[in-house]
């Protein structure tokens, strides 16, 4: 197989519903192809995503990977016949130089046939599938003239449309691992799209590689370890050869749903990938769709004979688009760059005294005896070993069980019961899953909450046992798990989204606390910035106690002198901080992007940084500083009014509108409008619907309008929001 440059593949008509979500207007990406490259290596990445028009710069994590922006290829929804006429006489005339082959009689008719004004309209825009015909090899054509005879069956996806060419140089001694990419375009700056660095030559598969009797020495792998990028297009199979020595051990790696996570309009939610391993007969030795609770499938695996084999990898139901990339790596060892580092939380919590356990302890008998507070590391040696664990409680005292072994990649599915003094079965827990309707709070990878939780309030004083065991009555050696024991160490853990915050001409941007509550905690918990760059502020950012989220503004106009370069990038640290004043308690917040799992699950997907964009260097709209002190106190079915106060007013005000972003359940903007003391807003609390005694922040978007002389239509666009409205609702 030769290093070149990929080639995008055949594509048919893909099954898939239409997701329908608000549209927005942030540069959005979707897929890297490939998610990642050699260190020491220049190479080219093509990015699909969205309102990527004017791309800049790439912005990526860490050091040592430097990124040139090549080329913006807009969206390409449909071909009509002069342009597929032109397309087909250009293969023709590349196939005609490699191979002295005739081009077809139907193909010069057809051309003939266009006027020269038609030669001009119909010209291909820039494409990152058709640019370039006049060098590709007869393998590539091949490939292209399937995906040119299918393109307009294709499922048209918005999301994915646009795409933007990349020169991507890593350097020798850059660390390995994960990254981010983001890209700045004229649209702003878009969500993260990891990208990994690795030490292990890279290989690009090369379409058309479906069928095994059409193998080409491309196929061939020819050296180890190696990775392997690839696409998976509807209906596609991309098979590859490698040549195994006698007693020789491989391990595959196929790295997709680590790549990207979510995926919004597909069913389970992301390309399950499949890996399988046939010998010379055809036979098929190996197959693995996952591992363990991960989607993505890894196979250890010896070879007993000598020779040349086949490995296979499709999605699971035979789906696919352009965003259903993948890497297989294959090694003689597994290799530790591709294990994901957890950052869902800030950990600060102080260690407890450590256990391990000592078998046998399957009976009251033998049980491991423990002394709280207690963290015990164990493990399900077997299918149906069930570990005991004996304690002494006092009544009254409240007992905290805590199971970690998803969280560590373990594939336990844990099950804890508590039995009294007298034998009796007392509290079970399975699953713990801490979840706002189909928001889920916990890891942002995490889609099986296998850990389970306990937390009971003991009746008497005695001798307590715990058990801990797997479900679904698996073991082994790999059946890990940690369990925490002690009284309740109320805590909590801080996120914040999205990760890329752009913050447009009204000079705030509207982004989202969340505080996950651990062993009874219910205090208030204060955001705040860590040394923030001049004329940056966070407006209302307090989640109170008993609430677990907030929607607060930042606010950034540059300091004294109202003015930010355009396209100025900070980044940033939030913190948490909760207590009184004689103690507090700090975490950093972490940033995340709130992603759509199957058109219904929403997880928190942690990011590696958070940043803050410019967007503009002049600010539309110009507040009193007394702005913030806004606040609203409703009664459930009254009408309030309040002023903004604005100190400098946008030209051709009265064409600006104002929309509630995220209203709590009950609360409208019924009128709005712009005098001259400020923007006035007028919200009514409907007394049926609003519940009483919540509070929050009111968010409210400012939308501007422009008119196009040509069409003359008048459009609308947003240009951010209003500090964030702090309200409470009480009883009428």
């Amino acid at each position: 197989m030769n290093t070149i440059r990929p080639l995008f593949l055949f594509l048919v008509l893909l099954p898939f519903g239409v997701f329908a979500q608000q549209a927005q207007t942030n540069a959005y990406l979707g897929y890297a192809y490939p998610s990642g490259g050699q260190v020491g290596e220049t190479f080219r990445v093509l990015l699909g995503g969205r309102y990527l028009n004017g791309a800049q710069s790439v912005i990526v994590s860490g050091e040592g990977v430097e990124v040139k922006v090549v080329q913006h290829y807009g969206a390409l929804r449909n071909l009509n016949g002069g342009r597929k006429t032109i397309l087909k006489m250009s293969i023709a005339k590349r196939e005609f130089e490699l191979t002295g082959k005739a081009i077809p009689k139907y193909i010069i008719k057809s051309y003939e046939k266009l006027t020269p004004a038609e030669l001009e309209k119909d010209k291909m825009p820039p494409s990152a599938v058709f640019d370039g015909i006049e060098q590709m090899d007869e393998q590539e054509l091949l490939a292209l003239k399937a995906y040119l005879d299918t393109f307009n069956l294709r499922q048209y996806n918005a999301q994915i449309a646009e795409q933007v060419a990349l020169e991507v140089t890593i350097a020798a001694d850059a660390s390995l691992g994960y990254r981010e990419m983001r890209i700045l375009s004229k649209s702003g700056l878009s969500n993260p799209i990891r990208f990994q660095v690795s030490r292990v030559p890279e290989f690009f598969e090369r379409e058309p590689n479906d069928d095994a009797s059409s193998y080409s020495s491309s196929a061939l792998v020819e050296q180890l370890p190696a990775v392997i990028n690839g696409q998976v297009m509807p209906g596609d199979v991309d098979r590859f050869l490698f040549h195994f020595e006698p007693g020789q051990r491989v391990c595959f790696d196929l790295m997709a749903r680590r790549l990207i996570p979510y995926v919004a309009d597909a069913v389970p939610g992301w390309f399950q990938a499949t890996l399988a391993i046939f010998d010379q007969n055809g036979t098929r030795l190996a197959y693995v769709d996952d591992t363990y609770g991960d989607p993505d499938p890894r196979l250890d695996f010896t070879f007993t004979r000598g020779g040349t084999y086949l490995v296979e990898v499709r999605d699971a139901i035979y789906r696919g688009r352009e965003n259903f990339v993948y890497r297989l790596f294959v090694s003689s060892n597994p290799l530790p760059e591709n294990t994901l580092q957890h950052t869902d939380v800030d950990y600060k919590a102080k260690p407890l005294p450590l256990l391990k356990e000592d078998e046998p302890n399957y009976t009251p008998l033998n049980a491991d005896t423990v002394s709280l507070p207690q963290m015990v590391v164990g493990r399900i040696d077997e299918p149906g070993d069930v570990d005991l664990y004996a304690f002494n409680g006092r009544a009254g005292e409240t007992l905290i069980a805590k199971v970690e072994a998803r969280y560590f990649d373990s594939p336990m599915d844990s099950l804890l019961r508590l039995f009294s003094p007298h034998g009796e079965m007392l509290a079970l827990n399975d699953d713990h899953v801490d979840k706002r309707k189909h928001l889920h709070l916990g890891p942002g990878l995490m889609t099986h909450y296998a850990d389970s939780y306990l937390s009971y309030e003991l009746p008497e004083d005695g001798r307590y046992l715990i058990s801990i065991e797997d479900v679904q009555r698996n073991g082994g050696t790999a059946y890990k798990y940690r369990l925490r024991l002690s009284n309740p160490i109320p805590d909590f853990e801080a996120r914040v989204s999205p990760s890329s915050l752009n913050v447009r001409p009204t000079g705030y941007t509207p982004l989202r606390f969340y505080v996950n509550r651990m062993d009874g905690f219910d205090g208030a918990v204060e955001f705040r910035l860590v040394d923030p760059p001049e004329g940056m502020y966070l407006n209302h950012a307090r989640v109170e106690s008993g609430q677990n989220e907030v929607w607060a503004t930042l606010e950034w106009h540059g300091g004294a002198k109202l003015k930010l370069e355009k396209f100025q990038l900070e980044k940033l640290q939030i913190e948490a901080v909760a207590g009184s004043e004689d103690r507090t308690v700090s975490r950093l917040a972490v940033p995340a992007d709130n992603s759509m799992q199957a058109f219904l699950w929403r997880h928190l997907l942690p990011a590696q940084e958070l940043y803050a964009l410019s967007f503009s260097n002049y600010q539309r709209l110009v507040f009193a500083p007394d702005v913030v002190k806004v606040s609203m106190d409703f009664s459930a079915g009254q009408t309030v009014s309040v002023v903004l106060p604005v100190s400098r007013m946008p030209n051709k005000a009265k064409l600006i509108k104002f929309r509630l972003l995220q209203a709590p359940e009950g609360v409208t903007l019924s009128e709005s409008g712009i005098e001259e003391d400020g923007i006035h807003l007028q919200f009514k609390c409907a007394e049926t619907l609003a519940i009483v005694g919540s509070k929050g922040n009111l968010i409210v978007e400012v939308v501007d309008s422009r008119s196009n002389q040509k069409t003359k239509k008048t459009s609308n666009y947003s240009i951010g929001v209003l500090p964030a409205i702090p309200y409470q609702i009480s009883k009428p």
